[in-house]
């Protein structure tokens, strides 16, 4: 009983942000010229401010058999998802118009999540029998100093896989049952809710103040990059990291620990991850997104974005694709169902 609880609260946050990850993809598309609005920017820094770290942390939460195991075939996973995901990032860029070619190398695009998974998972198996206490320290050093340098940080997303590894070793150290508890109690939910709270309504009333933090959000971008202060990257790296640890929390707590309708759907999140970008791309170019967002609520996009993104990340959550998509990312399961099926 105690594992299907675990399960349904994990799922459920799992659902919670492979939705916000669909939604701040089609907001960031209204983040900049010629679609610029106030309202968009303010949701892809909602969204940004914690959501990767936050997936970050749960599969570092449950690959601790992997690791303590060395099941180093696994990686060999994470490299057909991250394959996987460039060759539907390539395509839908082909269909649409564009001219996006498949170079391995090229951690860009949301194919890098895939990349990086795979090495946090080599990374922590070849330091599981240090210090955990040393590892994590020296992991948030290293990821304030990785934005100091100016080299291309989509390159195998080395930028981003030094930015976030501390919140993956922070999940591989945690105990998801403890967590739960300590965060399930009526005191941690209303604390959490007013966590959540002051966050969005500072985020809504001051994004013309903070919006030029953007470029610390997604873990890529060089300091270099930052408006005003760039020699301080590192420390404006460190409190996010505060920052994203706290809103952690108060997700944990406030997401409900009880089976839901969004519980199976947030067991198919990789679903959602590898083929969401075909449909936010064809409606952006192909299906006329943009002329009617543009012709109808210019001011407002995400009265469309959100109802839209709903309905993508529920449709790739449905059951169906679940043969697909585990033929594709795991050859071998069509042939272990068959013979589960023969040995009943």
């Amino acid at each position: 009983m105690e594992r299907k609880q675990r399960s349904c609260l994990w799922d459920n946050i799992k659902f919670i942000l492979i939705l916000l990850m669909v939604l701040g993809h089609f907001a960031d598309l209204y983040t900049e010229k010629p679609f610029t609005t106030e309202s968009t920017q303010t949701i892809y820094f909602i969204i940004y401010g914690f959501h990767m770290p936050a997936f970050i942390f749960i599969n570092g939460l449950f690959a601790k058999n992997t690791i303590r195991q060395r099941k180093w075939h696994k990686l060999f996973d994470y490299f057909v998802l991250y394959v996987a995901v460039k060759a539907v990032w390539m395509i839908s860029s082909r269909i649409n118009g564009g001219g996006r070619n498949f170079w391995l190398p090229d951690g860009g695009g949301i194919a890098w999540y895939a990349l990086a998974l795979g090495a946090f998972v080599l990374i922590t198996m070849l330091l599981q029998h240090c210090s955990p206490v040393y590892v994590l320290c020296f992991s948030i050093v290293v990821g304030c100093l990785s934005g100091y340098h100016s080299a291309d940080g989509d390159i195998l997303a080395l930028n981003r896989i030094l930015a976030f590894y501390p919140f993956f070793y922070l999940g591989y150290l945690c105990d998801p049952e403890k967590i739960r508890l300590l965060l399930s109690g009526w005191k941690a939910k209303v604390i959490a809710a007013a966590i959540a709270a002051v966050y969005l309504v500072y985020c809504i009333t001051n994004i013309e103040e903070i919006y030029w933090l953007r470029p610390l959000l997604t873990g890529r971008n060089s300091y270099d990059l930052l408006e005003f202060y760039p020699e301080w990257g590192g420390i404006f790296r460190l409190i996010h990291y505060i920052v994203i640890g706290v809103l952690l929390c108060a997700l944990i707590a406030l997401v409900p620990n009880r089976r839901c309708i969004i519980t199976k759907w947030g067991e198919r999140a990789t679903n959602v991850y590898v083929l969401h970008y075909l449909v936010i791309q064809s409606f952006q170019d192909s299906w006329g997104g943009a002329e009617f967002i543009t012709a109808h609520c210019p001011e407002h996009p995400e009265l469309v974005l959100i109802p839209v993104s709903i309905a993508v990340t529920i449709f790739f959550s449905l059951g169906f694709w679940e043969r697909p998509m585990k033929a594709l990312l795991h050859p071998k399961w069509d042939q272990a169902q068959e013979v589960r099926r023969q040995s009943h």
